[in-house]
């Protein structure tokens, strides 16, 4: 089977297995689904997979929020927002427990958001699921004089720290997802 097949076919499982067994294994997991390809394989079969979903209504530009159960969504005001911080000069980041080589297509010039993929981070690359804020000290920070990062955004409890922990920050944005699991759900 083509990647956009393997990917629907392999999907609902890894969701199963995520939810159940948590995101300390959702690394884990991808890195064995994609184990036999390379990071441009797997950025290609991301894009053939996006593409067919932008073509089918699944990854769409509209007001509702990320969610599985729909689709990739790509917030309007989100676009707007990161071209408006480029044209100002800052410099914005994507650090997420999801694997670097996907969230480099997700995030790339297709879908509108055209954030620079030397500024993507992933779980195979350091970040760890809840701790995005010590990955951010350690490797951010010092590229911008030890400084924390002003505006944060998360859509889960995974992004709590980034939050609360990281002092220098200013603004959070927090989206609110439609598939919300157990433990992203508000205290």
């Amino acid at each position: 089977a083509d990647g956009v097949e393997t990917c629907k076919r392999y999907w609902p499982i890894y969701r199963k297995i995520f939810n159940e067994l948590g995101e300390a294994f959702g690394c884990e997991w991808r890195a064995r689904l994609f184990s036999g390809y390379s990071n441009e394989e797997l950025s290609k079969l991301a894009l053939d997979a996006m593409r067919e979903g932008m073509a089918n209504g699944v990854y769409r530009r509209d007001k509702n929020v990320p969610s599985e159960k729909r689709g990739f969504v790509i917030l309007p005001e989100v676009i707007e927002l990161l071209r408006a911080l480029r044209e100002a000069g800052i410099k914005t980041y994507v650090v997420s427990g999801s694997y670097s080589a996907v969230l480099k297509v997700a995030t790339g010039k297709e879908l509108g958001l055209d954030v620079d993929p030397d500024c993507v981070f992933g779980c195979d690359t350091g970040v760890e699921a809840g701790r995005k804020a010590d990955f951010i000290r350690k490797y951010l920070a010092p590229r911008h004089g030890g400084k924390d990062p002003i505006l944060v955004a998360g859509d889960s409890m995974g992004d709590y720290a980034m939050f609360t922990e990281l002092k220098g920050v200013k603004k959070a944005l927090i989206f609110a997802r439609e598939n919300k699991r157990d433990v992203d759900r508000p205290i």
